[in-house]
Parts: structure tokens; sequence; C-alpha cells
């Protein structure tokens, strides 16, 4: 079989808009986004869904279809915006667009939304299995241990040995340690 270079094929990127209407608006919908893209859409969807180890639905729905939006279209958001995520995906929703913008694109859309589905799921059972528990241990030790080493260079170890020292010398007396904390009892 006889070898043809990849660029006699003459393939272009597909940079296919659709223009949908939004009160008198004309908004561009991408059709087609480019596979880096799309992994970072997942990415930040998984992120921000997972709740407790488990994704909670509704932080799914709503994170997914603003992650469209936001890439898929030409709809610029202000920082002030973005700041209420809730508040904007019920404007977005109540009024209409996200379904306009999943219309414009819906292959795109149901291709990544299956996607998304299947990462989660997996990354779900992988969080909650005994490898994935035993990695989040084994990756918060650092951070622990840390925290371990500052609380032990604040002990008094000068307290420690006369605590140590009572609890030898009054090892009868059940109530040494709480005298010593304590007082003498009235």
């Amino acid at each position: 079989m006889a070898k043809i270079s990849f660029n006699k094929l003459n393939l272009k990127k597909d940079t296919t808009i659709n223009v949908i209407k939004i009160g008198d608006v004309e908004i561009e919908v991408k059709n087609y986004l480019p596979i880096e893209e799309k992994m970072s859409l997942i990415d930040l969807v998984v992120q921000d869904s997972m709740e407790y180890g488990f994704v909670n639905p509704l932080k799914l729905e709503k994170y997914f279809n603003l992650y469209f939006v936001y890439k898929y279209t030409n709809i610029s958001f202000s920082d002030a915006n973005r700041k209420d995520e809730d508040a904007l995906y019920d404007i977005l929703e109540t009024n209409g667009v996200i379904d306009a913008v999943v219309q414009a694109s819906p292959d795109d859309y149901s291709y990544l939304f299956e996607k998304c589905e299947e990462y989660l799921e997996k990354y779900e059972k992988f969080q909650n299995s005994f490898y994935g528990m035993a990695t989040k241990i084994v990756n918060s030790v650092p951070e622990n241990m840390a925290e371990a080493m500052n609380m032990l260079d604040n002990l008094d170890l000068e307290k420690i040995a006369k605590t140590m020292k009572v609890a030898q010398l009054n090892a009868g007396n059940e109530n040494a340690l709480e005298v010593l904390v304590n007082g003498q009892n009235k």
C-alpha cells in the first residue's frame, strides 16, 4: 500500500460558527471546540462537581452548562458576573440562553456531556476505592507532617518533662495528673 502525505489531503480545521439571537443580540456559537479545550472543560467540571468524594448532580449540571457557554460562545463575562455562578446559571437558564446555545451545537454538547459523565463515574469510583483513599492519605502526609512538626516546635518540653516526672513519682496515685493540672481539690 502506497503512503499518501497528510498535506495532500488539504484538510482544514472546522471553524463553523452558528449564530443565535438572544433578545436583539446575535451570539456566535462554535460548532466544534478543539480537543485541548474540550479536555479543559471536562477537567473544570470534574473539579467543581465533586463533593465529599462524590458527584453532586446539580453542580454537574450547573458547571457543565456554564463552561459550555463560556467556551462555545463569544459572550464575555466580567469577574463580577462570574463571582456568583449560581445566580449567573439561574439567569442563563431561566432566559433560555443555555438551551439556545445547546441547540446551536447539539452534537458536541451531547458528546461532551457523555464523556464528562464517563470520566466522573470513573473518577468517583477511583476516589472511593482502597487505592484512591490510600493515595489521598499519602498525598496529605506532607501537609499533615509539616503541621505536626510545627506543633512539636511549639511544645514546652520542660513542662512535659516535669509532668512525666510527677507522674512517675505518683505512680500509685490515680489522681496525680489531675491534681497537677487542676490544682489541689478543695
